[in-house]
Protein backbone atom coordinates (compact mmCIF):
# COMPACT_ATOMS: atom_id res chain seq x y z
CA UNK A 1 0.00 0.00 0.00
CA UNK A 2 1.00 3.43 -0.83
CA UNK A 3 -0.12 6.75 0.90
CA UNK A 4 -0.38 9.65 -1.22
CA UNK A 5 -0.20 13.21 0.57
CA UNK A 6 1.36 15.17 -2.06
CA UNK A 7 -1.82 17.50 -3.45
CA UNK A 8 -0.17 17.42 -7.09
CA UNK A 9 0.81 13.88 -6.74
CA UNK A 10 -3.17 12.78 -6.07
CA UNK A 11 -4.60 14.96 -8.74
CA UNK A 12 -2.17 13.15 -10.97
CA UNK A 13 -2.99 9.82 -10.07
CA UNK A 14 -7.03 10.01 -9.45
CA UNK A 15 -7.54 12.99 -12.02
CA UNK A 16 -5.17 12.56 -14.94
CA UNK A 17 -4.18 8.80 -14.61
CA UNK A 18 -8.12 8.25 -13.24
CA UNK A 19 -8.30 5.05 -15.52
CA UNK A 20 -5.52 3.09 -14.00
CA UNK A 21 -6.11 5.06 -10.42
CA UNK A 22 -10.11 4.09 -10.15
CA UNK A 23 -10.59 0.58 -9.54
CA UNK A 24 -11.46 -0.54 -6.14
CA UNK A 25 -9.91 -4.22 -4.85
CA UNK A 26 -12.79 -5.83 -2.93
CA UNK A 27 -11.27 -6.75 0.49
CA UNK A 28 -11.97 -6.93 3.94
CA UNK A 29 -15.96 -7.64 5.25
CA UNK A 30 -17.06 -6.14 2.09
CA UNK A 31 -16.25 -9.51 0.35
CA UNK A 32 -18.29 -11.54 2.68
CA UNK A 33 -20.97 -9.32 3.36
CA UNK A 34 -22.68 -7.73 0.26
CA UNK A 35 -22.52 -8.36 -3.15
CA UNK A 36 -20.01 -6.29 -5.61
CA UNK A 37 -22.56 -6.26 -8.72
CA UNK A 38 -24.77 -2.78 -8.42
CA UNK A 39 -22.60 -0.81 -5.92
CA UNK A 40 -21.58 2.29 -6.68
CA UNK A 41 -18.64 2.55 -3.83
CA UNK A 42 -17.09 -0.51 -5.16
CA UNK A 43 -17.85 -2.05 -8.53
CA UNK A 44 -15.61 -1.42 -11.12
CA UNK A 45 -15.12 -1.43 -14.80
CA UNK A 46 -17.79 0.01 -17.71
CA UNK A 47 -20.35 -1.34 -15.04
CA UNK A 48 -19.05 1.14 -11.94
CA UNK A 49 -18.89 4.43 -14.82
CA UNK A 50 -22.42 3.50 -16.24
CA UNK A 51 -23.87 3.10 -12.78
CA UNK A 52 -21.58 6.40 -11.72
CA UNK A 53 -23.64 8.25 -14.85
CA UNK A 54 -27.18 7.39 -13.58
CA UNK A 55 -26.25 7.85 -10.17
CA UNK A 56 -24.93 11.76 -10.67
CA UNK A 57 -28.11 11.95 -13.18
CA UNK A 58 -30.85 10.96 -10.67
CA UNK A 59 -29.28 12.81 -8.05
CA UNK A 60 -29.03 16.04 -9.82
CA UNK A 61 -32.94 15.46 -10.42
CA UNK A 62 -33.92 14.61 -7.22
CA UNK A 63 -31.79 15.92 -4.53
CA UNK A 64 -30.01 18.81 -6.29
CA UNK A 65 -32.91 20.87 -7.11
CA UNK A 66 -32.33 23.86 -4.91
CA UNK A 67 -36.62 24.51 -4.75
CA UNK A 68 -37.26 20.70 -3.86
CA UNK A 69 -34.16 19.96 -1.82
CA UNK A 70 -34.88 22.66 0.28
CA UNK A 71 -38.11 21.86 1.00
CA UNK A 72 -37.13 18.43 2.41
CA UNK A 73 -34.14 19.90 4.52
CA UNK A 74 -36.62 22.53 5.13
CA UNK A 75 -39.65 19.99 6.79
CA UNK A 76 -36.95 18.00 8.59
CA UNK A 77 -35.56 20.96 10.26
CA UNK A 78 -39.21 21.84 11.27
CA UNK A 79 -40.00 18.75 12.86
CA UNK A 80 -36.52 18.81 14.53
CA UNK A 81 -36.90 22.32 15.69
CA UNK A 82 -40.29 20.55 17.41
CA UNK A 83 -38.73 18.35 19.51
CA UNK A 84 -35.90 20.90 20.34
CA UNK A 85 -37.92 23.47 21.61
CA UNK A 86 -39.96 20.91 24.10
CA UNK A 87 -36.38 20.56 25.44
CA UNK A 88 -36.88 24.13 26.79
CA UNK A 89 -33.37 24.68 26.67
CA UNK A 90 -32.22 21.48 28.73
CA UNK A 91 -28.85 20.20 27.60
CA UNK A 92 -29.11 17.14 25.16
CA UNK A 93 -26.52 14.89 23.06
CA UNK A 94 -27.60 16.11 19.67
CA UNK A 95 -26.06 13.18 17.90
CA UNK A 96 -28.77 10.89 17.44
CA UNK A 97 -31.13 14.09 17.01
CA UNK A 98 -28.97 15.01 13.83
CA UNK A 99 -28.45 11.25 12.74
CA UNK A 100 -32.27 10.80 12.61
CA UNK A 101 -32.66 14.42 10.51
CA UNK A 102 -30.08 13.26 7.86
CA UNK A 103 -31.16 9.86 7.52
CA UNK A 104 -34.98 11.54 7.14
CA UNK A 105 -33.30 13.39 4.22
CA UNK A 106 -31.24 10.93 2.71
CA UNK A 107 -34.98 8.27 3.25
CA UNK A 108 -36.94 11.11 1.23
CA UNK A 109 -34.50 11.40 -1.59
CA UNK A 110 -33.85 7.56 -2.15
CA UNK A 111 -36.59 5.66 -0.56
CA UNK A 112 -40.03 8.62 -1.05
CA UNK A 113 -40.16 8.42 2.82
CA UNK A 114 -39.80 9.59 6.38
CA UNK A 115 -39.88 8.78 9.91
CA UNK A 116 -41.14 10.02 13.18
CA UNK A 117 -38.23 10.97 15.35
CA UNK A 118 -39.03 7.64 17.93
CA UNK A 119 -40.42 5.39 15.25
CA UNK A 120 -38.82 1.70 16.17
CA UNK A 121 -38.54 0.80 12.49
CA UNK A 122 -36.76 4.25 12.14
CA UNK A 123 -34.46 3.51 15.26
CA UNK A 124 -33.70 0.01 14.27
CA UNK A 125 -32.45 1.33 11.02
CA UNK A 126 -30.74 4.20 12.02
CA UNK A 127 -28.75 1.61 14.35
CA UNK A 128 -28.15 -0.95 11.96
CA UNK A 129 -26.42 1.23 9.53
CA UNK A 130 -24.21 2.46 12.06
CA UNK A 131 -23.27 -1.06 13.13
CA UNK A 132 -22.33 -2.06 9.16
CA UNK A 133 -20.45 1.37 8.74
CA UNK A 134 -18.61 0.69 12.18
CA UNK A 135 -17.15 -2.32 11.24
CA UNK A 136 -16.43 -1.77 7.58
CA UNK A 137 -13.77 1.26 8.87
CA UNK A 138 -10.35 0.08 7.71
CA UNK A 139 -9.28 0.09 11.25
CA UNK A 140 -11.96 -2.72 12.71
CA UNK A 141 -10.60 -5.78 13.92
CA UNK A 142 -13.02 -7.80 11.43
CA UNK A 143 -12.30 -5.89 8.41
CA UNK A 144 -8.94 -6.65 8.78
CA UNK A 145 -9.79 -10.51 9.23
CA UNK A 146 -12.85 -10.88 7.52
CA UNK A 147 -13.25 -14.48 8.84
CA UNK A 148 -14.29 -14.17 11.61
CA UNK A 149 -17.73 -13.19 9.53
CA UNK A 150 -18.86 -16.27 10.40
CA UNK A 151 -18.13 -16.46 13.95
CA UNK A 152 -20.12 -15.37 16.99
CA UNK A 153 -17.81 -12.20 17.32
CA UNK A 154 -19.85 -10.56 14.34
CA UNK A 155 -23.25 -11.85 14.95
CA UNK A 156 -24.25 -7.89 15.98
CA UNK A 157 -22.75 -7.03 12.36
CA UNK A 158 -24.44 -9.92 10.43
CA UNK A 159 -27.60 -9.65 12.01
CA UNK A 160 -27.56 -5.26 10.79
CA UNK A 161 -26.43 -6.89 7.41
CA UNK A 162 -29.17 -8.74 7.07
CA UNK A 163 -32.07 -6.49 8.09
CA UNK A 164 -30.97 -3.11 6.07
CA UNK A 165 -30.37 -5.77 2.75
CA UNK A 166 -34.01 -7.34 3.80
CA UNK A 167 -35.20 -3.61 4.18
CA UNK A 168 -33.73 -2.10 0.97
CA UNK A 169 -35.41 -5.29 -0.47
CA UNK A 170 -38.85 -5.01 0.53
CA UNK A 171 -38.74 -1.21 -0.45
CA UNK A 172 -38.11 -2.35 -3.90
CA UNK A 173 -40.94 -4.32 -4.08
CA UNK A 174 -43.09 -2.15 -2.77
CA UNK A 175 -42.04 0.36 -5.02
CA UNK A 176 -42.69 -2.03 -8.15
CA UNK A 177 -46.24 -2.25 -7.33
CA UNK A 178 -47.18 1.08 -7.50
CA UNK A 179 -44.42 2.32 -9.70
CA UNK A 180 -45.70 4.90 -12.65
CA UNK A 181 -43.43 5.77 -15.06
CA UNK A 182 -45.23 9.24 -15.26
CA UNK A 183 -44.34 10.05 -11.83
CA UNK A 184 -40.87 8.75 -10.89
CA UNK A 185 -40.67 9.53 -6.57
CA UNK A 186 -37.34 9.07 -5.53
CA UNK A 187 -33.98 7.11 -6.29
CA UNK A 188 -35.67 3.13 -6.00
CA UNK A 189 -38.09 4.52 -9.03
CA UNK A 190 -35.32 5.97 -11.18
CA UNK A 191 -33.43 2.11 -10.89
CA UNK A 192 -36.92 0.28 -11.97
CA UNK A 193 -37.10 2.80 -14.91
CA UNK A 194 -33.94 1.53 -16.23
CA UNK A 195 -34.07 -1.85 -15.44
CA UNK A 196 -37.84 -1.95 -17.03
CA UNK A 197 -37.04 -0.23 -20.11
CA UNK A 198 -33.19 -1.56 -20.82
CA UNK A 199 -33.20 2.28 -20.85
CA UNK A 200 -31.88 4.81 -23.67
CA UNK A 201 -31.18 8.30 -21.88
CA UNK A 202 -29.19 11.17 -22.90
CA UNK A 203 -26.11 11.86 -20.75
CA UNK A 204 -25.58 15.57 -19.54
CA UNK A 205 -21.97 16.31 -18.60
CA UNK A 206 -21.42 14.63 -15.75
CA UNK A 207 -18.45 15.38 -12.71
CA UNK A 208 -15.20 14.64 -14.94
CA UNK A 209 -16.63 16.93 -17.79
CA UNK A 210 -17.16 14.03 -20.15
CA UNK A 211 -19.69 14.26 -22.65
CA UNK A 212 -21.68 11.08 -23.79
CA UNK A 213 -24.47 11.41 -26.34
CA UNK A 214 -27.26 9.19 -26.21
CA UNK A 215 -25.84 5.86 -24.09
CA UNK A 216 -27.85 2.60 -23.06
CA UNK A 217 -27.65 1.63 -19.62
CA UNK A 218 -27.16 -2.19 -20.16
CA UNK A 219 -25.67 -3.15 -16.96
CA UNK A 220 -28.19 -1.70 -14.47
CA UNK A 221 -30.46 -4.92 -13.54
CA UNK A 222 -32.60 -6.19 -10.41
CA UNK A 223 -29.81 -6.19 -8.15
CA UNK A 224 -28.55 -2.45 -8.87
CA UNK A 225 -32.14 -1.44 -7.27
CA UNK A 226 -31.28 -2.16 -4.01
CA UNK A 227 -27.28 -2.56 -3.82
CA UNK A 228 -27.23 1.23 -5.36
CA UNK A 229 -29.90 2.33 -2.32
CA UNK A 230 -27.67 0.40 0.20
CA UNK A 231 -24.80 2.26 -0.69
CA UNK A 232 -26.87 5.49 -0.30
CA UNK A 233 -28.43 4.54 3.20
CA UNK A 234 -25.48 3.20 4.75
CA UNK A 235 -22.58 6.30 3.66
CA UNK A 236 -24.98 9.07 3.19
CA UNK A 237 -26.78 9.57 6.33
CA UNK A 238 -23.20 9.04 8.72
CA UNK A 239 -20.71 11.71 7.28
CA UNK A 240 -23.74 14.38 7.09
CA UNK A 241 -24.71 14.10 10.19
CA UNK A 242 -20.90 14.22 11.13
CA UNK A 243 -20.61 17.47 9.21
CA UNK A 244 -23.45 19.00 11.17
CA UNK A 245 -21.91 17.41 14.48
CA UNK A 246 -18.76 19.11 14.23
CA UNK A 247 -20.01 22.02 12.82
CA UNK A 248 -22.56 22.60 15.59
CA UNK A 249 -19.54 21.71 18.21
CA UNK A 250 -17.41 24.60 16.37
CA UNK A 251 -20.47 27.40 16.89
CA UNK A 252 -20.67 26.80 20.68
CA UNK A 253 -16.75 26.69 20.96
CA UNK A 254 -16.08 29.81 19.08
CA UNK A 255 -19.04 31.99 20.20
CA UNK A 256 -18.03 35.19 18.46
CA UNK A 257 -17.74 33.41 15.05
CA UNK A 258 -21.61 31.80 16.05
CA UNK A 259 -22.65 35.38 16.51
CA UNK A 260 -21.12 36.99 13.45
CA UNK A 261 -23.55 33.99 11.50
CA UNK A 262 -26.59 34.92 13.40
CA UNK A 263 -26.23 38.69 12.58
CA UNK A 264 -25.84 37.95 9.09
CA UNK A 265 -28.96 36.03 8.95
CA UNK A 266 -30.67 37.88 10.72
CA UNK A 267 -29.68 40.96 8.14
CA UNK A 268 -30.38 39.31 5.46
CA UNK A 269 -33.46 37.21 6.31
CA UNK A 270 -34.98 39.23 9.27
CA UNK A 271 -36.81 37.51 11.97
CA UNK A 272 -40.21 36.68 10.32
CA UNK A 273 -39.20 33.86 8.22
CA UNK A 274 -36.48 30.46 8.08
CA UNK A 275 -33.79 30.86 5.70
CA UNK A 276 -34.13 29.05 2.58
CA UNK A 277 -31.42 27.68 -0.17
CA UNK A 278 -32.32 30.62 -2.29
CA UNK A 279 -30.60 32.45 0.79
CA UNK A 280 -27.13 30.92 0.39
CA UNK A 281 -25.75 33.66 -2.10
CA UNK A 282 -26.58 36.44 0.57
CA UNK A 283 -24.98 34.42 3.79
CA UNK A 284 -21.51 33.38 2.44
CA UNK A 285 -20.17 33.43 6.04
CA UNK A 286 -22.71 30.64 6.85
CA UNK A 287 -21.09 28.38 3.50
CA UNK A 288 -17.17 29.39 4.98
CA UNK A 289 -18.08 28.30 8.25
CA UNK A 290 -19.44 24.90 6.84
CA UNK A 291 -16.77 24.40 4.72
CA UNK A 292 -14.02 25.37 7.35
CA UNK A 293 -15.14 22.65 9.14
CA UNK A 294 -15.50 20.09 6.59
CA UNK A 295 -11.60 20.96 5.38
CA UNK A 296 -10.30 20.84 9.70
CA UNK A 297 -12.69 18.30 10.54
CA UNK A 298 -14.17 16.01 8.38
CA UNK A 299 -12.06 13.08 5.93
CA UNK A 300 -8.75 11.94 6.68
CA UNK A 301 -7.95 9.62 3.32
CA UNK A 302 -9.82 8.69 0.31
CA UNK A 303 -11.22 4.81 0.14
CA UNK A 304 -8.65 2.84 -0.90
CA UNK A 305 -7.67 3.10 -4.98
CA UNK A 306 -6.30 -0.26 -6.89
CA UNK A 307 -4.15 0.48 -10.00
CA UNK A 308 -5.18 -1.52 -12.82
CA UNK A 309 -1.57 -1.03 -14.64
CA UNK A 310 2.10 -0.61 -13.93
CA UNK A 311 2.58 3.23 -14.18
CA UNK A 312 5.07 6.29 -12.93
CA UNK A 313 3.73 9.20 -10.51
CA UNK A 314 6.88 11.73 -11.62
CA UNK A 315 9.98 9.54 -10.73
CA UNK A 316 7.83 7.07 -8.64
CA UNK A 317 7.23 3.66 -9.79
CA UNK A 318 4.13 2.01 -8.90
CA UNK A 319 2.84 -1.67 -9.83
CA UNK A 320 0.28 -3.20 -10.84
CA UNK A 321 -2.40 -3.90 -7.93
CA UNK A 322 -0.95 -1.45 -5.86
CA UNK A 323 -2.95 -0.33 -3.21
CA UNK A 324 -3.49 3.33 -3.07
CA UNK A 325 -4.60 5.38 0.30
CA UNK A 326 -5.24 9.49 -0.80
CA UNK A 327 -4.40 11.77 2.19
CA UNK A 328 -7.12 14.23 2.71
CA UNK A 329 -6.06 15.77 5.44
CA UNK A 330 -2.87 16.85 3.89
CA UNK A 331 -4.49 18.11 1.24
CA UNK A 332 -6.89 20.01 3.44
CA UNK A 333 -3.93 20.97 5.82
CA UNK A 334 -1.75 22.29 3.05
CA UNK A 335 0.12 25.30 4.52
CA UNK A 336 0.75 25.69 0.83
CA UNK A 337 -3.20 26.35 -0.09
CA UNK A 338 -4.09 27.41 3.61
CA UNK A 339 -2.43 29.64 5.53
CA UNK A 340 -2.45 28.95 8.86
CA UNK A 341 -3.76 25.67 8.16
CA UNK A 342 -4.69 24.17 11.64
CA UNK A 343 -6.19 27.33 12.71
CA UNK A 344 -10.16 27.51 12.00
CA UNK A 345 -10.62 30.38 10.36
CA UNK A 346 -13.76 31.02 8.18
CA UNK A 347 -13.14 34.35 7.07
CA UNK A 348 -10.14 32.79 4.66
CA UNK A 349 -13.16 31.93 2.47
CA UNK A 350 -14.48 35.40 1.93
CA UNK A 351 -12.77 38.17 -0.34
CA UNK A 352 -12.39 41.37 0.74
CA UNK A 353 -15.68 42.40 -0.40
CA UNK A 354 -17.59 39.53 1.46
CA UNK A 355 -17.50 36.96 -1.53
CA UNK A 356 -16.76 33.67 -1.68
CA UNK A 357 -13.63 32.63 -2.38
CA UNK A 358 -11.17 29.00 -3.00
CA UNK A 359 -14.45 26.49 -1.79
CA UNK A 360 -13.20 24.07 -4.11
CA UNK A 361 -9.52 23.74 -2.36
CA UNK A 362 -10.97 21.75 -0.04
CA UNK A 363 -11.39 17.84 -0.74
CA UNK A 364 -13.09 16.27 1.65
CA UNK A 365 -15.41 14.54 -0.09
CA UNK A 366 -12.62 12.99 -2.53
CA UNK A 367 -11.14 14.28 -6.08
CA UNK A 368 -11.63 12.52 -9.46
CA UNK A 369 -14.23 9.83 -10.45
CA UNK A 370 -14.39 7.96 -7.23
CA UNK A 371 -15.57 11.55 -5.77
CA UNK A 372 -18.36 11.20 -3.55
CA UNK A 373 -21.46 11.70 -5.72
CA UNK A 374 -23.66 13.20 -3.22
CA UNK A 375 -21.24 15.90 -2.14
CA UNK A 376 -23.40 19.00 -3.88
CA UNK A 377 -26.15 17.60 -1.63
CA UNK A 378 -24.57 17.09 1.65
CA UNK A 379 -23.34 21.08 0.80
CA UNK A 380 -26.77 21.98 0.47
CA UNK A 381 -27.83 19.82 3.86
CA UNK A 382 -25.32 21.55 6.34
CA UNK A 383 -25.84 25.13 4.85
CA UNK A 384 -29.44 24.97 5.85
CA UNK A 385 -29.40 23.09 9.04
CA UNK A 386 -27.44 25.51 10.29
CA UNK A 387 -28.57 28.43 8.74
CA UNK A 388 -31.71 27.39 10.54
CA UNK A 389 -30.49 26.75 13.50
CA UNK A 390 -28.39 29.51 13.92
CA UNK A 391 -31.67 31.82 13.04
CA UNK A 392 -33.29 29.73 16.04
CA UNK A 393 -31.42 29.12 18.63
CA UNK A 394 -27.68 30.12 20.55
CA UNK A 395 -26.08 26.91 20.84
CA UNK A 396 -23.90 26.72 24.29
CA UNK A 397 -22.44 24.45 26.04
CA UNK A 398 -24.29 23.77 29.44
CA UNK A 399 -22.67 24.70 32.60
CA UNK A 400 -20.56 22.52 34.08
CA UNK A 401 -19.98 20.00 31.36
CA UNK A 402 -16.26 19.38 30.24
CA UNK A 403 -15.99 21.13 27.11
CA UNK A 404 -14.77 18.62 24.26
CA UNK A 405 -11.59 18.33 22.48
CA UNK A 406 -12.02 20.55 19.51
CA UNK A 407 -9.64 17.92 17.79
CA UNK A 408 -12.06 15.04 17.60
CA UNK A 409 -10.82 11.43 17.19
CA UNK A 410 -9.66 9.32 14.03
CA UNK A 411 -12.43 6.46 12.96
CA UNK A 412 -10.80 4.79 10.21
CA UNK A 413 -11.31 7.19 7.22
CA UNK A 414 -13.31 9.59 9.49
CA UNK A 415 -12.49 11.79 12.12
CA UNK A 416 -15.53 12.16 14.53
CA UNK A 417 -16.31 14.70 17.44
CA UNK A 418 -16.11 13.66 21.10
CA UNK A 419 -19.72 13.13 22.70
CA UNK A 420 -20.60 17.02 24.00
CA UNK A 421 -23.43 18.07 25.07
CA UNK A 422 -25.51 21.52 24.06
CA UNK A 423 -28.25 24.23 24.93
CA UNK A 424 -30.46 25.45 22.30
CA UNK A 425 -31.48 28.13 23.78
CA UNK A 426 -34.14 30.39 21.35
CA UNK A 427 -33.43 33.61 19.92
Amino acid sequence: MIVISDGDLLREALIKQANIFSDRKVNGLISVSFPVEGSIAWQNGDPWKEHRRFMNRTLRTLGMGRSLMGKRINDECLNMCDYVDKLEGNPINPDQMMTTMTCNIMNAVALGKRYDFNDPRFVKLRRDCKEILDNLSNTSIYNMLPFLYHTRLCKRYREAVENVTIYVKNEVIEHDKSFNNNSLRDVIDYYLREVKRGSRVTDEEDDDDEKDNEHTCSFINDQFCWRGVLDLLIAGVDTTSNHTMWTMLHMAYYPEIQEKAQAQIDQVVGRDRLPTLDDQPRLPLVTAIAREVLRTSIGTTTVPHHTTQDTYLKEFFIPKGTQVLGNLWSLNHDPEVFEDPYVFRPSRFLAEDGSLQGLSDVKSFGIGPRKCPGEPMAQQECFLIMAILLHRYNLVFPEGDPIPDIRGRVKGMMLLPDKYRLRFIRR
